[in-house]
């Protein structure tokens, strides 16, 4: 697949992504078009009347492609799959109706087109949830995927998640756990060919990406752009589907306690939003995100690198920020397949990449509003 003038090819087998030269293209294609309808490289080379040295330079380059998993055997690929489809099959998933848990309260959700059925023993444990409900739909007549039960134990909380015991914390700590079992549930039970570390802010009906790794500042950054820059539609994940286009999960923009001064500045509601206590201790508060209906066609993506010169806000190559989204993607076998490649190729196809550097979160507005405005750094 070409991406920023550049021919790339993505090895299922080997989890690596290749860069082509022109020989090596030039081959490729041969391959494309004439392996389907022949037997056998030597029927292909006698089809295109290749020289004796043109056939040693594509035996060459197939056997090194073999090895690499980037070519395979018919019948080796339809035992793969089959083995593949065997063991999805084979994989036990409980039902909710084999869980009696005697909970008296039940939130019925649709995160991500995925509905999760929750289930409180307490209904203070239930209002607290609140906060991270609100912004999705109440569930058609559709089954649940899971079942997830919140039981109070004295000085503690207690989640399970289709009846198999999850995170037990302190009860300040209850709503990020919780937040975190409904984003395991959403990411192995989800229909997407790849979950993407990023925030999403959308602008008529187009999205901005502002990818980086955690601490990069993508939820201050977005919280920071929301109404200047489009709708901040969540903070950190974003499913992306085989059409290129991005299904943005509206969990509540988790905001640490260190960047609250500074969020404050631009989003006054942070300072009267109750703290939680994450797993890890750190201290955060949700603010709320706009709940937007559909996926969307990525206009934008900024890869943030505050410990770059600058400030500055420049154009990034394509494939490096392909590098950049996969370090951080997911996927329910964890592992990356073709589709999902295929999947975020298109989507950098038509979004323009940026790379912002060492810039303060004021001027990071800046710039960024201005791109948004005029279409270029």
């Amino acid at each position: 697949m070409k991406l920023g003038g550049r021919a790339l090819l993505f090895s299922h087998a080997r989890q690596q992504v290749f860069e082509l030269n022109e020989t090596a293209c030039a081959i490729w294609a041969e391959l494309q078009a004439g392996l389907p309808r022949t037997s056998s490289l030597g029927e292909l080379s006698a089809s295109r009347r290749w020289s004796d040295h043109d056939r040693e330079i594509v035996e060459t380059a197939v056997d090194a492609w073999r090895e690499l998993g980037l070519i395979e055997n018919v019948a080796d690929r339809d035992e793969r799959l089959r083995r593949e489809a065997a063991s999805r099959c084979a994989a036990p998933r409980r039902s909710a109706s084999m869980i009696g848990d005697g909970s008296v309260l039940e939130r019925p959700l649709v995160v991500a087109g995925v509905r999760i059925d929750l289930r409180f023993s307490h209904r203070a444990l239930e209002r607290r949830c609140a906060v991270l409900s609100a912004t999705f739909r109440a569930p058609d007549d559709a089954p649940a995927a899971a079942v997830i039960r919140i039981v109070a134990r004295n000085d503690s909380v207690q989640l399970f998640i289709d009846g198999v015991p999850g995170a037990r914390v302190r009860p300040a700590a209850f709503v990020p756990a919780l937040k975190a079992a409904l984003v395991s549930v959403v990411l192995e039970r989800g229909d997407y060919a790849l979950a993407l570390h990023a925030a999403a802010l959308v602008r008529e009906g187009r999205a901005t990406l502002l990818s980086g790794p955690p601490g990069a500042g993508k939820t201050t950054l977005a919280t920071a752009l929301s109404g200047r820059a489009g709708v901040m539609a969540c903070d950190d994940l974003v499913l992306l589907q085989n059409d290129g286009r991005v299904l943005p999960v509206a969990f509540p923009a988790a905001v640490k306690s260190g960047a609250w001064a500074l969020a404050e500045a631009f989003e006054p509601r942070l300072a009267a939003l109750p703290e939680h206590l994450r797993p890890d201790g750190v201290r955060v508060r949700y603010l709320p995100v706009r709940a937007l209906a559909g996926s969307f066609p990525v206009e934008r993506l900024v890869l943030l690198n505050r410990a770059g010169k600058g400030p500055s806000l420049e154009a990034a190559d394509p494939v490096a920020a392909l590098d950049g989204l996969l370090r951080g993607a997911y996927t329910p076998d964890r592992r990356l397949d073709a589709d999902g490649f295929a999947a975020l190729v298109i989507m950098l196809r038509g979004a323009e990449c940026l790379r912002l550097s060492g810039a303060p979160l004021d001027e990071a507005v800046r710039l960024l509003s201005r791109a948004a405005d005029c279409g270029t750094p």
